[in-house]
Parts: structure tokens; sequence; C-alpha cells
């Protein structure tokens, strides 16, 4: 730990538990696989638990027998001796104290639980402290620090995900489930775009979708996926459009122009006649049909990160909960879903929480930024695979 105030704060760890996940493995080898799927030896915290974690774990993925290598106290100490984390005496007592300490492993899981919580914990210390010393230190912009944190929030959070393969057999019944259900309510099977020919085509937008919209300088990407935006907001979806290129007010303008049939330069000008000022003054019953679930950032400069920290701020929870009955009813069952476009945007539809957006746009992707620490020297285009497998990983998990 570093100085100062984190030195005074004791590490949180669990001996009984870890003792008890290894006296589990060591007296029923058959719990080995699914702890390996859950835990890995730096979740443990005593140096000695550790090397016995990694052990079992080495032992388990053999290339002589992967899977089916017989791991008892005998064959753990003997690989513990070889790599001198133990002596035979000291790690032979200790290994069977292990072995008999457990009376049932019914429980083992709870124990991995707690382990793996005080892991957590102590990586949460950790990254405080490299935090506090990047501040202290001064030589970041406050802003990429604090970016720098999001991601590694964000990959903390993500590597906590102990889902399990899952059996093919399962997965089939449940998608017959819910198309089945699907088709009694008559529900649509993704987010329409609004676009008709579009939406036969591809069903609407689906969980995790990742979809490049390109066409040449002019051809109305951005019109297109503004487009989207507002018909997906009018059927109850929230949206979040990330202007790069245009402000709020010329993207608003756009929509204005575009929904009244008038010349888009009006706004520049200020000079509508009595015809088109009508035009422009009933356009906005239809434009305000979206209503608060559209919302704009036209703020430049946009990363990965910053763009995820953005998204996870929309919609607070304090204002989902008096608005989730009317404003998001077609948001209950889907995944996120993304489309990201070289000249328009990135959209992504949030599964089960709807306390942020349903959709999200970037418009547009050659004009993000990648800040990363690990930037390093690379071209343009390496950066723009790294900012695209960035929204890519984001679209198909939750925020």
């Amino acid at each position: 730990m570093s100085d100062g105030i984190f030195a005074e704060l004791t590490a949180p760890s669990n001996t009984s538990a870890e003792q008890a996940v290894l006296g589990s493995i060591l007296r029923e080898p058959a719990c080995a696989d699914k702890l390996l799927a859950f835990l890995k030896p730096e979740d443990f915290y005593l140096p000695q638990h550790k090397a016995i974690f990694r052990v079992i774990a080495e032992l388990r993925a053999a290339p002589s027998s992967p899977g089916t290598a017989p791991i008892d106290p005998l064959v753990v100490l003997r690989a513990l001796v070889a790599e001198k984390s133990f002596d035979d005496a000291a790690g032979r007592k200790y290994l069977f104290e292990l072995a008999q300490s457990v009376p049932s492993t019914a429980n083992v899981m709870s124990y991995a639980a707690m382990v793996r919580k005080d892991a957590l914990r102590r990586e949460l210390m950790a990254l405080g402290a490299a935090l506090r010393q990047d501040a202290a230190a001064q030589a970041a912009e406050p802003g990429e620090l604090i970016e720098q944190a999001e991601q590694e929030l964000y990959k903390l959070r993500q590597g906590d995900k102990s889902d399990e393969p899952r059996v093919f057999n399962s997965v089939a019944a449940e998608l017959y489930s819910a198309l089945a259900q699907r088709v009694q309510n008559g529900e649509q099977p993704g987010l329409m775009t609004g676009f008709r020919r579009l939406d036969r085509l591809l069903g609407g937008l689906h969980a995790g979708d990742f979809v490049i919209i390109g066409a040449r300088p002019g051809a109305g990407k951005t019109s297109f996926a503004l487009q989207i935006a507002m018909n997906a907001a009018r059927s109850g979806h929230r949206t979040l459009f990330f202007s790069l290129e245009m402000s709020a007010e010329q993207l608003v303008a756009r929509a204005m122009a575009g929904e009244s049939q008038v010349s888009g330069s009006l706004f520049r000008r200020g000079t509508p006649n009595a015809d088109e000022f009508a035009r422009l003054a009933d356009s906005l019953n239809t434009l305000n049909k979206p209503g608060s679930r559209l919302l704009i950032d036209d703020e430049g400069a946009l990363t990965v990160g910053k763009l995820r920290a953005k998204i996870r701020r929309a919609w607070p929870a304090a204002n989902d909960a008096q608005k989730k009955s009317d404003e998001t009813p077609n948001c209950q069952a889907r995944e996120n879903t993304g489309i990201a476009t070289t000249g328009s945007g990135f959209l992504e539809h949030h599964p089960r929480h709807c306390s942020g957006p349903c959709l999200v746009i970037v418009d547009y992707l050659g004009l993000m930024e990648d800040k990363s620490p690990q930037r390093g020297d690379v071209t343009r285009a390496q950066e723009l695979s790294r900012i695209t497998r960035g929204l890519k990983t984001r679209g198909s998990s939750s925020p």
C-alpha cells in the first residue's frame, strides 16, 4: 500500500474462506472446475494460498490430461515442493489440514464468493492508491485521469462477471419461448428504425449489433442517423445522440427544416415568409413527440471512455423510476444494439438497464479520439481500429 492515508488501511481478506475453498478442492476434486471458472490465483490474499490454487489450475490444465489430472494433497505437494513454494514437511502438514478442515463441500461457491469480494475490494484500494499517486504527480490532465479511472473500474466490473458457458438446448428453449411471447403480444422483433424497407431487411436493430453506415460525403448520413434517432424516441426508446461535428442547434434546425419542408438556410438568414413560418410552427408539434426521450450531446473530442461515462450518467435512476412505465415500453427485454458509421453514428440499445439510453448514436466515428494510456505511437488507422473495438465491446455489454 502507498504512504499516507492508504498506509493506515488494512487490506480486506478472509483466511477462513480461502482455506475452505482450497480444502474443498483437495477433499472433492470435482469442485475444481467450477471454482477455476470463478476465481483466479490473484484473488487469494495469502501467498501460500495463491501458490496452492495456481498449482491446482496448472494441474487441471496440463496438456497430458486436460481437465482430468488427479488433484489430491500429495500431487499438489509434489508440485509445490518442486517450485520451492513449500518444504516437504510443512507443506504436507498444511495441505492435509486443509483437506480435513472442510466437513462438506456443499457451500464451496459461497466461500468462493467471499474470496472474490475481498479480492475486488483490494483491487479497488489499489486503484485508488494509484489514482492518488498519479494525481499528486500532476503528469496528466485531471480529465485524462478521470477517464483512465473509469476505464479501470469498467474492467473490474467486466472481470467480475462469472457467467458460465450456457447449454445449447437451454438457449434454444429460451429463444423459442421469447419468440412465442413476442408473437402472442404482437411485439416488434427489434428496435424499428422507421424506414420500412430497411426494417424488413434487418428486422429492426437487435441486441449486440454494430452496424456501419458508410457513404460518400454529403450523401445524408447525418440526416439518416438523426431520423432514426427521432423515430426511435417517438416509439418510446430513450435515445442519446452524440454529435462531434455539428452543434445541437444545427442538428435541431436540420430536423425542423426537414419536417416543415423549408430551406435550412432560413435559420441563418432569419427571414422566413409567413407560410414558411407557419410550417415551422406546425413542425414543432411533430418534433415535440420525442420529448425528453431524445438527448443531444455536442461536446467535441469524444473518446470511448468519455462516451461510456456519459451513457452511464444519462437519465438518472431517480427519473427512471418515475418515467419508466410511459417512456420505455419497448426497452424491457432487449440488450445492447450498436451502429457505428464511418460518416455517421454508433447506436446501442440497452437491455435490462432502462435507467440509461435505449439507443446511442455517434456522429461520427472519424472524429472520435483515442486517449488511452496504452496508445503509444500508432497510426490513425490503428487508432480508429482500437476505437471501433471499444465501441463494439460497448455495444455487446451492459453499461
